[in-house]
């Protein structure tokens, strides 16, 4: 990971307020993570360096002492930071349905490679969004007998069960990182 951090800290009015103001960008490559293998590998799955990310952002912390005396002191603290995660390049290749939406071939697999440090698995990266991100259908509601309807790559109505695997029908949702 190649980082730049400029940041600032200060203190007025006797140390009464203090705080910091950090602008950061962070490039990180070759990030590994768990990839689908074609089946006539042998293997269901591999671990690979399969994009490059890009993190930047600015974090503020702000505190005060508003009321100090010899028996009672008050300290308040205030905490932001806004992110912005990005991948900015792909090293693994395909577009299909499954390379949005799908866990590994056995979920159960998901603890195992996080006990080890290695991301979750949310599909392959796309580049442009963020790495943990969300794509899903657009619902278009319950048919007479209750089966859910979407909306296809030409915003037609069709039945989730007539869905013909075209990437094109899901949306981008956001990232599954809380905004803090």
């Amino acid at each position: 990971t190649y980082m730049l951090n400029l940041g600032v800290d200060f203190s007025v009015l006797d140390n009464r307020i203090w705080g910091s103001v950090e602008f950061y960008n962070n490039d990180s490559k070759d990030i590994i993570g768990r990839q689908t293998m074609d089946p006539t590998s042998g293997w269901d799955a591999a671990n690979v360096n399969f994009a490059n990310v890009n993190n930047k952002g600015t974090e503020i912390s702000l505190n005060a002492v508003p009321v100090k005396t010899k028996d009672f002191k008050w300290e308040t603290n205030l905490n932001i930071s806004v992110n912005k995660n990005e991948v900015v390049e792909v090293g693994v290749a395909g577009s299909t349905i499954n390379n949005y939406l799908n866990t590994p071939p056995a979920f159960e697999k998901v603890e195992k490679y996080a006990q080890y440090g290695m991301l979750h698995y949310l599909g392959i990266p796309i580049k442009g969004k963020p790495l943990s991100r969300v794509y899903a259908f657009k619902y278009a509601g319950l048919d007479e007998t209750g089966n859910p309807m979407i909306y296809d790559e030409n915003d037609a109505i069709i039945s989730y069960a007539d869905y013909t695997g075209n990437v094109e029908a899901l949306k981008y949702m956001g990232s599954v990182t809380p905004k803090t």
